[in-house]
């Protein structure tokens, strides 16, 4: 399984370990929007596929539209839409290897 993040800033790969996203430098995925918070939300492999956390973010992280809890896993399905600030990004999983 491959899973990955698409968006205006292209395609990334999720690994074995956490992706941090927000404003802020630090972060592995860097969202310039002045609604993304410093540090807004982490994405973390759980089990077989990956959740989402909001990092008790000021807007909130939405997934499909619904708002999810602050500092509460969200697990993630292929093709969700995941909303920060104006920023919106693609989960996608596939099972083919990664050739890119």
């Amino acid at each position: 399984m491959v899973a990955s993040l698409s968006g205006t800033f292209g395609r990334k790969t999720l690994g074995s370990g956490s992706l941090t996203i927000g404003r802020n430098a630090a972060n592995q995925l860097v969202v310039n929007d002045d609604k993304v918070s410093a540090h807004h939300a982490e994405i973390r492999p759980v089990g077989q596929g990956y959740s989402i956390i909001d990092l008790k973010s000021t807007n909130g992280t939405f997934v499909n539209e619904q708002k999810i809890a602050h500092n509460q896993l969200h697990p993630l399905k292929s093709d969700d839409i995941i909303r920060v600030g104006d920023t919106r990004l693609t989960y996608e999983v596939s099972s083919a290897p990664d050739l890119d």
